[in-house]
């Protein structure tokens, strides 16, 4: 309970015009990198819990094969728009 805790805390987002960074871990860390313009699939989950209290888990694929799953993530939904905007609008 206490590391699901300090993971959710220590997670790190972060999408500018080009690409989407994602840090999770409170010591090493685990990174993820990816270029807006070669992301393949944002996928966006939510429980029956999730959908009272918005929060959910957001899977991030890009086409080197590379993924990423944000568990805990407050508006998953949110951020999945926000990023697929940033990819339409700057990505291509």
């Amino acid at each position: 309970m206490f590391w699901a805790y300090l993971l959710t805390i220590s997670t790190e987002l972060a999408v500018t015009s080009k690409r989407i960074l994602v840090k999770i871990g409170p010591l090493k860390g685990e990174l993820f990198e990816a270029e807006l313009s070669k992301l393949l699939r944002l996928e966006a989950v939510q429980g029956r819990w999730g959908r009272f209290f918005d929060f959910g888990t957001v899977t991030v694929r890009a086409r080197n094969g590379k993924s990423i799953r944000i568990r805990n993530i407050a508006n998953p939904i949110k951020f999945k728009f926000s990023v697929e905007e940033f990819s339409g609008r700057y990505g291509t």
